[in-house]
């Protein structure tokens, strides 16, 4: 019996582990607008390690930083369930496909479509063998560009019938090149296949991943069954941005593709402004994705930004010159030189004074319509009290503080002296403090006031 457990557990560990060659999840940048710049808006979409979306991530599992070290914190964070998208659909309608499976495909892909909305545009890419890879050469029996229009995507995946080989390279590499015409942004290809390649004619396997990689266009994958090129789907999805979805049923296909768009339609979108001034038309931003604690990074390249001038120290030097000569004709006017135009206006003749408020009053009328809170009312004079400075006042009591302490400390000592004495016999002027007077012994002394 533990034996049993034991393989059963070890059974489950080895379909964890090749479930997913990314146990962390991944997230795909749909589009990074810097026409704000310094504001950057940054729209994504987010799956785990099983490729199922994510909606219920904070601005917490999101980092920004930029190249020279400062970590952004978004201004704004939200998360849409109705982003928008351009996607081009590959579904692979080869002999294989034929009877059930095709019939689930086609169900599954119209659940994909039921989840698109105004404004997302779709293209349609139904291959087996014979695919043309002349560029703008469409098959109208199973070949569609993009267009808002999904009735005739609709229409068209109808009536397709499983027959012939698989030229998976091809047609990837087709659904790519259709996908790049469109702006960048929001685009992505979604490949369906239950086999491999089998075709016949000139193709590369490498083809579609460079330039699937060279314009930006992530590839998500669909794969059903067990006789596909899984090594070859897994490779093209994860070096492309995009994530591979394996299914042995073709019953699962309607929750695959269900999943594949809510994942592109769901998107989280985040503000954010750069603190430091731009001098090079070229920045790297790193945004980083932390689901389990070992953070997803994708590195953002912007271009061609506005440069902010730097002026050199001699310019500096050379434009601060005249503000110094201007200083110099107009100089400020101090606190001294104020408080002297104040007394001039004291000073002047009550006749002049008379005149320029006349002349002022010619000159800046009153009219009726003007309200009363408009009109300037013309301040009386100052004293020559009022006009006299707060600290000179001050000044004033400190000195007479000084001479009163000094009037009251002469007196103390005048106090403290005692009074002249003399002798009352002989007059003699005696020393204060002597008993006896020197001259003739006289004890007997008058007190001088």
């Amino acid at each position: 019996m533990k034996k049993l457990v034991s393989l059963i557990l070890l059974l489950c560990l080895a379909f964890v582990l090749t479930a997913s060659d990314h146990p962390e999840g991944g997230f795909l940048l749909q589009s990074v607008d810097a026409s704000q710049f310094p504001r950057l808006e940054v729209r994504l979409s987010a799956w785990d390690a099983n490729g199922v979306p994510l909606d219920q991530l904070s601005a917490d599992n999101f980092k920004m930083q930029t190249s020279k070290g400062y970590w952004l914190k978004a201004e704004e964070f939200r998360f849409m369930e109705s982003g928008k998208v351009n996607i081009a659909l590959a579904l692979d309608v080869s002999g294989s496909m034929a009877g059930q499976a095709l019939n689930d495909a086609k169900a599954a892909s119209y659940r994909f479509l039921d989840r698109l909305t105004t404004g997302d545009q779709a293209a349609l890419i139904a291959f087996s063998d014979k695919v043309s890879l002349y560029k703008n050469q469409l098959n109208p029996e199973r070949e569609l560009d993009f267009n808002e229009d999904l009735v005739k995507v609709y229409d068209t995946i109808e009536t397709l019938y499983a027959k012939g080989g698989t030229e998976l390279y091809n047609a990837v590499y087709k659904a790519v090149e259709l996908t790049s015409a469109l702006p960048k942004g929001h685009r992505a290809v979604l490949l369906f296949s239950d086999g491999r390649n089998e075709s016949l004619a000139y193709d590369d396997p490498e083809a579609a991943i460079t330039l699937a990689k060279e314009e930006g266009i992530p590839v998500f994958v669909i794969g059903l069954g067990n006789d596909i090129d899984r090594a070859y789907l897994e490779r093209l999805a994860d070096e492309t941005g995009g994530v591979a979805r394996f299914t042995p049923r073709s019953s699962e296909l309607a929750q695959t593709f269900d999943d594949m768009a809510r994942l592109l339609k769901g998107q989280y979108l985040l503000k954010y402004e750069l603190p430091e001034t731009v001098t090079e038309p070229q920045e790297t931003l790193s945004f980083s994705l932390d689901l389990a604690g070992e953070p997803i990074v994708q590195h953002i390249e912007l271009e061609d930004l506005p440069v902010a001038e730097v002026v050199p120290e001699e310019v500096a030097a050379e434009e601060t010159e005249p503000l110094e000569e201007a200083e110099a004709l107009y100089p400020l006017e101090t606190e001294e030189q104020l408080e002297a135009l104040e007394d001039e206006q004291v000073l002047l003749d009550p006749e002049e004074a008379d005149k320029e408020d006349d002349a002022s009053s010619q000159q800046a009328p009153q009219t009726e319509d003007e309200p009363e809170s408009t009109v300037e009312v013309a301040q009386a004079p100052k004293t020559i009290w009022e006009s006299f400075a707060w600290y000179w006042w001050v000044l004033a009591g400190a000195v007479l503080l000084g001479i009163i302490a000094l009037i009251v400390s002469r007196a103390r000592k005048a106090a403290k002296k005692p009074a002249p004495q003399s002798c009352m016999r002989c007059g003699y002027r005696m020393t204060a403090g002597e008993l006896a007077c020197p001259e003739c012994g006289e004890k007997r002394v008058k007190v001088e006031k």
